[in-house]
């Protein structure tokens, strides 16, 4: 009689072996979760989260093929004390650039300076030498 139960016990091992439910000698640990990074936020991003945080935001508005624009360019150390200084170029963020002017048509070099939620002052080509000077005197 003992060996039919040994023989029963072992059909049952062997049935429970192949359905794949054959109980696990300790419990399996709990599944990892997944850690995506986060992408990596863009410049206009940070520039724009440090604007919601109380910040000055400078915009200077530019392009490659525009001589009056890249002459203007010397004056981006000065202008980056005014606040969060943040450079777009019309030919590739052209929706921003509309976005920050109000419109498609517009002239460069352009910086536009918001405050507060709006747009406080506008400073065309050589209008930039004066508000240089301004943020070259901010120590």
């Amino acid at each position: 009689m003992r060996h039919w139960l040994l023989i029963a016990v072992l059909a049952l091992g062997v049935l429970f072996a192949a359905a794949g439910a054959w109980p696990q000698p300790w419990p399996q640990p709990w599944p990892q979760p997944q850690v995506t990074e986060q992408p990596a936020k863009s410049p206009y991003q940070v520039a724009y989260d440090r604007y919601l945080k109380g910040e000055t935001m400078v915009v200077f508005l530019t392009a490659s093929w525009c001589a009056p624009c890249q002459r203007a360019k010397r004056h981006i150390p000065a202008l980056s004390k005014l606040g969060v200084f943040v450079e777009v170029d019309i030919d590739r963020d052209r929706k921003l650039a509309d976005l920050v002017v109000g419109g498609p048509d517009f002239t460069i070099p352009r910086v536009v300076i918001f405050r507060h939620g709006r747009p406080t002052a506008t400073y065309l080509g050589r209008d930039l030498d004066a508000l240089a000077a301004y943020g070259a005197s901010i120590p």
